[in-house]
C-alpha cells in the first residue's frame, strides 16, 4: 500500500494579519493627511485676515499723510466693514522727542472678538507738518 501525500495547493492573496496591517497603515496615513488639511485651511483664514488688516493700516496711514493736516495728539478706535467683516481700526497718534514738527503714528487694525480686539497689523510712521 503506498501513501499518497495530497498535494498542496499553492495559495494566492494575503492573509488576515496582512490586511489588517495595511489598514492599520492606510488608517494612520489618512489621519496625518487630514491633520495637515486642517493646518492648512486654518492658516490660509488667518493669513487672509493677516493681508486685509494689513492694506487697512496701509490705506489709514495714506488717509493721514493724503490728508494735508498736521495730525492732533489723540487716541482714536474706529469700525470699518471691509470684505464682509467688521474691523476694529486703532490710531494713535503721539508727539515725538524731535524739535521738529513730526508726530508718531501707530496702526493697530484687528477684529473684535469677546469683546477685545483681537489685532492682527500693527503700522507705525511719522507725518510731518506741511509749510
Amino acid at each position: 500500500m503506498s501513501l499518497m501525500l495530497p498535494m498542496r495547493k499553492t495559495e494566492t492573496g494575503f492573509t488576515l494579519i496582512e490586511v489588517m496591517i495595511a489598514l492599520a497603515i492606510f488608517a494612520v496615513a489618512v489621519a496625518s493627511l487630514s491633520a495637515s488639511m486642517h493646518n492648512n485651511v486654518r492658516n490660509a483664514g488667518y493669513l487672509k485676515d493677516k493681508t486685509i488688516a494689513s492694506w487697512i493700516a496701509n490705506n489709514k496711514m495714506v488717509e493721514l499723510q493724503a490728508a494735508g493736516t498736521y495730525p492732533p495728539v489723540s487716541d482714536r478706535t474706529d469700525k470699518l466693514e471691509y470684505a464682509g467683516t467688521q474691523w476694529v481700526v486703532n490710531t494713535k497718534v503721539q508727539k515725538t522727542q524731535s524739535k521738529m514738527a513730526v508726530r508718531l503714528v501707530e496702526i493697530n487694525v484687528g477684529v473684535e472678538r469677546d469683546g477685545k480686539p483681537n489685532y492682527f497689523a500693527s503700522l507705525t510712521g511719522l507725518v510731518s507738518e506741511t509749510p
